[in-house]
């Protein structure tokens, strides 16, 4: 008997451990079966602090010829700010490899004057990459010095520019 019990409890150990599913795969059903929004395929922002600013994306366009890309987010401040500056701090690949700034992103920042209750189009540097590449997984950023902002997913539309 004792045996047997060992044999099961090696079986057991060695049996596949399911994957849980995150958090933001619940959100994501949650949102799908409330609003029947796929949001898998919608840019996430990710904020270091709620209720300060609101982003969405407003395009991402490339040229295939150059593999130069141009972001625009639009960005609304919540809490009375009337500037915004962005700086870029990193940027991933739709691979999931980190792009190195100065030769696949442009450094430096830009500066927009903002009002609360209203979106202002905040272009981000010159970011280059593969024109076969879909989307970036990521754009790591800040916002007036506040570290910490992320777009996740962001679909690539190639324009030739003829």
């Amino acid at each position: 008997m004792a045996a047997f019990l060992a044999v099961g409890a090696v079986m057991a150990q060695d049996a596949p451990k399911k994957k849980k599913g995150g958090l933001w795969n619940k959100v994501k059903k949650g949102v799908e079966s409330a609003t029947g929004i796929d949001v898998s395929k919608e840019t996430l922002f990710v904020y270091p602090k709620l209720g300060e600013w609101k982003m969405e994306l407003k395009s991402a366009e490339g040229d295939p010829a150059t593999g130069n890309m141009t972001v625009i987010f639009k960005v609304m401040p919540l809490a009375g700010q009337t500037s915004a500056t962005i700086r870029m701090k990193g940027v991933v690949g739709g691979g999931g490899e980190n792009l190195v700034g100065d030769k696949q992103w442009e450094q430096g920042s830009n500066g927009y004057d903002v009002a609360a209750g209203t979106f202002t189009d905040c272009q981000l540097r010159r970011i280059t990459v593969s024109p076969e590449t879909k989307s970036l997984k990521a754009v790591l950023f800040t916002v007036s010095n506040m570290e910490g902002f992320e777009a996740r997913d962001i679909p690539i539309t190639w324009v030739s520019k003829e």
